[in-house]
């Protein structure tokens, strides 16, 4: 099914049909991109509090699109906002385009409380917002928090380091965005070396904070709440060869691909029709003084982030959703294989939530509470994305469209099915007294798996504490978790507890 547009604030919605109109391209890339710089403009500086913890609102995003698809064209114009002000920053003599915002159709609509008196804005809005203003609340922000230290939070560019450093060293989320490849490229070849970068990059999905960095020559600072936000639209096959092999399970195991929204658009190329149009110069003006305007919050109101908190209507809202997905996460059901992906699933819902929040919202009273309908709509697009993550966490994306509905019902192939169908031959009587490898289990499954495939079965039923693996000198060897005690395997033993 089509990605729900309906889910986005309507400033949002507008710009993304517009430019999914000029481009002619699926409007769910659009849609994708654009919560991934919505993102990078409040993150860091908003924050969900719930039972369980804080929830900062960065979000990681993969949109798996072939080579001319117009993955540059689309992500382009909604990370320019972005840009102009970065450019800005760093240019004494840049100057900057004011959009007019069109007037309120309502007294109470959106753009009404947008250009309001608010308890978060530090005075009024004007029709016309201003950029200039903006960018100097920034940058005074900016030098309060880490004098002399430009302003600098998009990057195209980067490696691990550089992005820490960023981190430690601006009161703004860092993003990190590339139309073009960019999702393993950053990643050290050096097996020590990049587990530390993972490990690093997990903890700012986390938003969590982090000591400093190494470094030689001069001081580097802590990092407090880091935040990385990441937008890549790496091709299918160079996705597909950066997460098998060895460096599919360091991106695995670590946890990396688990924090990744991911959606495949569907393609346009052979049904496009030139000329190609421009997006249409409201949407565009009305998106940039959205952005713009997003990015001032919280410039002068509070050193410390913000929090936001779920209506009660919306907590129940969302802990239904999480109920719906638990016992579908149990020992041979269909989502087991990507249980931690599912548990990110379910914080980046909420975070998707509070995005829609605050761009419904901006400049409202209401701010710091989300609604049911927020709620709803987050949901929404959670349950969308399901079947794409189902598929790209597993390594297997086999077309540019999966419906949800068959992902969500029955597996569809010999991929789907083959964790429960390893568990199956795993608790036979001749594997289930001695341990195995994945050669041996690989004979026993049905045709049509390589032998990766069900090593990485394996190995998801490892993390499910369900196996455990070890090595026999060189020989990685796998059994049933009840038979590795005090860090060895021992052999089953028919009149011991092993057999319970």
């Amino acid at each position: 099914m089509p990605f729900p547009l309906e889910a986005l604030p309507d400033w949002l919605r507008r710009m993304v049909e517009s430019l999914a109109r000029s481009t002619q391209t699926d409007p769910g890339m659009a849609a994708m991109f654009s919560l991934g710089v919505l993102s990078a403009a409040v993150s860091r500086r908003f924050a969900l509090r719930t039972s369980r913890g804080i929830n900062h609102l960065n979000l990681w995003i993969v949109v798996l699109a072939e080579s001319g698809e117009g993955k540059s064209s689309v992500l382009g114009p909604l990370i320019e906002p972005l840009e102009l002000i970065q450019r800005a920053a760093h240019s004494a003599t840049a100057t900057l385009p004011s959009p007019e915002v069109p007037l309120p159709s309502e007294p109470r609509s959106a753009i009404d409380r947008l250009l309001s008196d608010s308890e978060i804005f530090d005075g009024p809005l004007k029709l016309t917002v201003d950029p200039t203003e903006v960018l100097r609340a920034m940058q005074a922000e900016q030098e309060r928090r880490y004098p002399g230290v430009p302003l600098n939070f998009v990057t195209r560019d980067a490696t691990p380091q550089a992005v820490v450093e960023m981190l430690g060293n601006q009161y703004m989320a860092v993003l990190q965005a590339s139309s073009e490849g960019g999702f393993t490229s950053w990643i050290s070849g050096n097996p020590s070396r990049a587990t530390g970068d993972l490990a690093t990059l997990n903890l700012a999905w986390d938003g969590a904070s982090q000591p400093a960095p190494g470094r030689i020559g001069r001081e580097a600072r802590p990092l407090t709440r880091a935040c990385l936000g990441m937008v890549f639209s790496p091709q299918r096959e160079s996705f597909l060869a950066a997460t098998t092999g060895k460096t599919g399970v360091l991106l695995r195991d670590s946890g990396y691909l688990a924090r990744f929204l991911y959606y495949v658009p569907e393609s346009s190329i052979g049904q496009r029709k030139a000329p190609f149009d421009a997006p249409a110069g409201s949407a565009v003006d009305e998106y940039r003084a959205r952005m713009w305007a997003l990015l001032a919050l919280g410039t002068t109101a509070t050193e410390d982030v913000q929090l936001l908190e779920l209506s009660n209507a919306a907590s129940a809202l969302y802990d239904a959703f999480f109920n719906e997905l638990e016992p579908r996460l149990a020992l041979g059901s269909d989502l087991m294989v990507v249980s931690p992906w599912i548990e990110r699933l379910r914080q980046n819902t909420l975070r998707i939530a509070c995005l829609l929040h605050l761009g419904e919202h901006l400049g409202s009273s209401i701010v710091t509470r989300v609604d049911e309908r927020q709620m709803g709509d987050a949901i929404t697009i959670a349950r969308e994305l399901l079947p794409y993550g189902v598929r790209a966490f597993g390594g297997e994306l086999r077309g540019h469209r999966v419906s949800s509905q068959q992902t969500d019902q029955q597996p569809t192939d010999a991929a789907d099915a083959i964790t429960p169908r390893v568990l199956e031959v795993v608790l036979l009587d001749d594997f289930r007294p001695r341990s195995f490898t994945v050669r041996e289990i690989h004979r026993r499954v049905q045709r049509g798996l390589s032998a990766d495939q069900v090593r990485r079965a394996l190995d998801h039923l490892v993390e499910r504490t369900v196996l455990a693996r070890f090595r026999e000198g060189r020989q990685v060897m796998y059994c049933l978790a009840i038979l590795f005690k005090n860090g060895r395997y021992e052999p089953w033993n028919p009149g011991g507890d092993s057999d319970s």
